[in-house]
């Protein structure tokens, strides 16, 4: 299948002190991708007191990106979640913890809010379930698609019509779940349908103290 350079590209801004960053993708060709938000962030620290972050329209992508950039916002690694995957050769069920782990250099503490929608789907989810299960920042929206990932692809061709389907090879589980995420879904701690929702989301981080987001618990 060819890859196509998504027409959307990452944006920043600074609005109110608010710093709104707008990610459409995690995907692989967009190049060092965590680098440029992390550089971003850190080189203007000074100019924003909190951050909005827009992923609503993000599918996934790459993961390592994904967890990378999310990884300026804890002090130590933080365990999610944990995936299911089949063992060709044995036929057993392997299980493997995943964990987001701090950026060597810098740490954001400023409180933070999430816009998620229905579209958030793979490892845009990777990205937000740290966030989730630590309740490091609020997620205002629509629960998630939901997609375990690493999925393989395959034709299929149905009444003479020739579709693409991806299968995961994993299940992927959220911390303290028992039924993987495509049951649980990523559910947001704020729940938003207006068309309005990131002034709304503005204005919750303008009039909210955070006192559970504001100072990173050592």
């Amino acid at each position: 299948m060819e890859r196509v350079k998504p027409e959307k590209m990452p944006s920043f801004q600074i609005e109110n002190r608010i710093l709104i960053i707008k990610i459409p993708s995690w995907l692989i060709w967009l190049g060092p991708i965590d680098k440029k938000l992390i550089n971003f962030c850190e080189e203007n620290k000074e100019d924003y007191d909190s951050i909005l972050i827009d992923v609503r329209e993000n599918h996934g992508g790459n993961s390592v990106y994904a967890l990378n950039f999310a990884g300026i916002f804890f002090n130590k690694t933080l365990y999610y979640g944990h995936i299911l995957k089949k063992n060709q050769k044995t036929g057993r069920l392997n299980k493997k913890a995943l964990k987001v782990r701090p950026h060597k250099k810098i740490l954001s503490d400023k409180p933070i809010a999430i816009l998620i929608s229905g579209k958030c789907f793979s490892s845009n989810e990777h990205f937000l379930v740290p966030f989730k299960v630590s309740k490091r920042a609020t997620l205002i929206g629509g629960k998630t698609m939901s997609g375990s990932a690493n999925p393989i692809s395959d034709v299929i061709e149905l009444a003479g019509n020739k579709f693409t389907i991806r299968i995961p090879t994993w299940r992927f589980f959220l911390l303290g779940e028992e039924s993987p995420i495509e049951r649980t879904k990523i559910k947001p701690d704020i729940v938003y349908n207006g068309k309005d929702i990131e002034e709304f989301a503005k204005n919750y981080l303008l009039n909210h103290t955070y006192e559970n987001n504001r100072t990173i618990k050592k």
